[in-house]
C-alpha cells in the first residue's frame, strides 16, 4: 500500500534535495516507522511551500540509519528544490521468532496437558477409581 507524496519537512520547514537520493530516501521512511521509501520528488507543489523556511541539506546517508547521516541546516536552495516524499503505509515490526515459537509451544503444551488430564480424568472415573 502507498499514499501520495508529502512534503519533508525538518524543525517546520522545507527540505532541499541537494544530494537527495533513493537511499535517504529510504532511510528517512525507516526513521519514520515505515517499511521504505516507494518515490521522491522536487518542487513547488504547495502554495505553503513559500511560506515556510528551507531548514534541511546536502543530506549524505552512507547506510541504512538516520543517527549516521550527515547533513547541514545552512542551504543554497529554492522552494524548487523542496523534496515530497512517499513512504509504503506498511509499518516495520520487529519482534523474536524464538520467544514467538516459545509463547506458542508454551500454550500448545497447555492445552495438550489439559486435554490429557481431562481424558486421564474420564478414564479413572470409567474405572471406578473416582
Amino acid at each position: 500500500m502507498r499514499f501520495g507524496p508529502g512534503l519533508l519537512t525538518y524543525n517546520g520547514g522545507t527540505v532541499c534535495d541537494d544530494g537527495f537520493s533513493d537511499n535517504i530516501a529510504d532511510v528517512i521512511c525507516k526513521e519514520m516507522n515505515y517499511a521504505r521509501s516507494t518515490g521522491w520528488g522536487n518542487g513547488p507543489m504547495f502554495e505553503m511551500q513559500e511560506d515556510l523556511d528551507i531548514n534541511l541539506d546536502d543530506i549524505d546517508c552512507q547506510d541504512q540509519s538516520w543517527s549516521n547521516c550527515t547533513y547541514t541546516e545552512v542551504h543554497n536552495c529554492g522552494h524548487s528544490e523542496d523534496i515530497h516524499l512517499t513512504c509504503s503505509r506498511g509499518k516495520r515490526f520487529k519482534f523474536d521468532v524464538s520467544n514467538l515459537l516459545m509463547e506458542h509451544m508454551a500454550k500448545s503444551t497447555q492445552r495438550v496437558a489439559t486435554k490429557l488430564i481431562t481424558w486421564f480424568g474420564k478414564l479413572m472415573k470409567y474405572l471406578g477409581y473416582f
